[in-house]
């Protein structure tokens, strides 16, 4: 999650290699690997669905969240968005910046590419170096497909369940039924418990690549996190769902220098 959460929905290899591993179960208890034809189904499933499934889950995320129209905020988040992507290892998606007209101090992003910064965040951060730094974060997330562990857990639940039968038709339909829930669930499991400590470690590290290669200054997100960890120990509703969901700010302040040192961005 942002500073805070992000990913790609659809693991294309997790799935299929859930589903080879779990179709077809004999009467005999033994497992049978997948047929061609069966394979090439689940691949154009998955390729089909891949984008529509995400753009549903931001859609029913934006209905139940208020999105500003504020221009200046908006072109500025997208402005600072996109002079970010061309420096991440996932250029190749369309990215969606927007603002969620909340108080809350956050941002994060969902599977598929769609960032969220809240006005909470955008008036927290002094300059546009420091918001360099939560937008690079959050695009991190979604390069380095973080989504992959969290969507692994959450098909291999559903699977179990539903796999049934090895015919290409009928694993196609099961696909299908169950993919626009998989991305709400996703969803859900990105906003409320972010992506764990490593996850979010690592997005620190990439972000704060992605920034000192745009030309913003690494070393202002590291102001930025010692303001956060400032309320940390008496946090502000604003602020509250993020300290739930991250890594103590030293952690990651330590992070940061460590990369600006390695990779010499300072």
């Amino acid at each position: 999650m942002g500073i805070f959460k992000a990913g790609r929905l659809f693991c294309t290899v997790v799935l299929i290699a859930f589903f080879v591993t779990l179709m077809g179960c004999a009467s005999t208890g033994q497992l049978k690997a997948v047929d061609e034809k069966a394979q090439m189904a689940l691949d154009k499933a998955n390729a089909a669905m891949n984008a529509a499934n995400n753009a549903q889950a931001a859609a029913e995320f934006e209905a139940e969240n208020p999105i500003s129209d504020d221009p200046a905020l908006v072109d500025r988040v997208v402005r600072i968005g996109n002079a970010l992507v061309p420096h991440s290892q996932r250029q190749n998606i369309p990215y969606s910046f927007k603002v969620v007209d909340t108080d809350e101090v956050n941002a994060f992003a969902l599977p598929g590419g769609y960032i969220y910064v809240t006005r909470g965040m955008v008036e927290f951060v002094e300059e546009d170096h420091e918001l360099a730094g939560v937008i690079g974060h959050e695009i991190a997330h979604v390069a380095l497909r973080h989504s992959a562990r969290l969507i692994e857990n959450l098909a291999a639940a559903q699977a179990a369940i539903d796999l049934v039968t090895t015919s290409s038709e009928e694993l196609e339909r099961i696909y299908q039924d169950n993919a626009t829930q998989l991305a709400i669930n996703a969803v859900t499991q990105i906003v409320v418990n972010g992506w764990g400590r490593e996850n979010e470690l690592d997005a620190d590290q990439y972000g704060t690549i992605y920034m000192a290669r745009a030309s913003y200054d690494p070393f202002e997100i590291i102001d930025l996190f010692e303001r956060m960890g400032e309320q940390e120990d008496s946090p502000s509703d604003p602020l509250a769902l993020m300290f739930a969901t991250h890594p103590p700010f030293p952690d990651r302040i330590a992070r940061v220098r460590e990369t600006i040192r390695e990779y010499r961005l300072g």
